[in-house]
């Protein structure tokens, strides 16, 4: 492309990864999740577990995305790890239970910052 230096757009894996999914069926549901943010104060928990069972029920494909948990710490930019509602160790065990029954529907893990 005249003008743009594709390696300004590559990934930290060099180079952008690419799945590929097929399916027979004709409709394909696909809910992307991120942005939970479980442990923080502003999480909407139950916004999060009605997602994960909309998605066991429906048979939905999932993105999953970054920032799924707080796990904050004290070098982390503003006050998170302070206001956190449970250790990092916690937010990601309970990532793991919530998360485990829909494992073989994620289609795909984003990476988070």
């Amino acid at each position: 492309m005249d003008g743009i230096d594709m390696n300004e757009f590559k990934s930290k894996a060099n180079g952008v990864r690419s799945i590929s999914f097929e399916s027979d069926d004709q409709e394909v549901k696909l809910v992307p999740l991120g942005d939970v943010h479980l442990g923080a104060p502003t999480c909407e928990v139950d916004k999060f577990l009605r997602t994960v069972d909309y998605i066991k029920e429906s048979g939905s494909l999932v993105v999953l995305m970054g920032d799924l948990a707080e796990c904050a710490s004290k070098s982390s930019v503003g006050a998170g790890w302070v206001e956190q509602s449970m250790s990092p160790q916690k937010q990601l065990d309970g990532l793991k239970q919530v998360l485990m029954p829909i494992a073989s529907q994620v289609l795909v893990l984003l990476d988070g910052n």
